[in-house]
């Protein structure tokens, strides 16, 4: 299905932008799901390939491996991932942009001991709840609240509002 719609979208003349997902380093614990996510990306190489799409390859980005470029739970960006993909897109668009990156320095040195503390939070505080949601079959964000529960102008600046709440 895949394949067929990025084929419907090219034939109409449109340029198509195709992404791979990142490198999957959860946890040793996870090693499948990342087999299974590079089978994939490699698919999405042969689509854009065939299709004379543009990629954005996010699986070959080391600057990814740097841990402030997620949020805690490992599976979204945070805003320095975020700013750095958009200037990757842009790249790829060659769209000039004026998106700064930050240097995020160097990745710390952990003893084992902060690495397997760091593992255990994660499976407790994130791993573990999301399973416990699927096995009751409770949708995501079950319980969450918005962010924003009533509609802002953004250009009131968001981070102001974010300070006075």
């Amino acid at each position: 299905r895949y394949e067929t719609c990025v084929e419907k979208l090219a034939a109409t003349g449109a340029r198509v932008l195709l992404f791979t997902s990142y490198d999957l380093r959860l946890s040793p614990l996870l090693e499948p799901l990342r087999v299974r996510n590079n089978q994939f990306n490699r698919r999405v190489r042969e689509v854009a390939q065939a299709h004379d799409a543009l990629l954005v390859d996010h699986w070959a980005m080391r600057a990814y491996a740097h841990p402030r470029m997620w949020e805690p739970d490992r599976l979204h960006m945070s805003r320095h991932g975020h700013r750095y993909l958009a200037a990757a897109v842009l790249r790829t668009l060659a769209v000039d942009h004026t998106i700064t990156l930050r240097d995020l320095g160097d990745i710390p040195r952990r003893t084992a001991r902060e690495v397997w503390a760091d593992e255990w939070d994660w499976w407790n505080g994130w791993v573990v709840p999301a399973l416990g949601r699927r096995w009751r079959r409770m949708p995501e964000g079950h319980g969450l609240t918005a962010k924003w529960p009533e509609p802002i102008r953004p250009a009131a600046g968001m981070k102001r509002l974010a300070r006075s709440r």
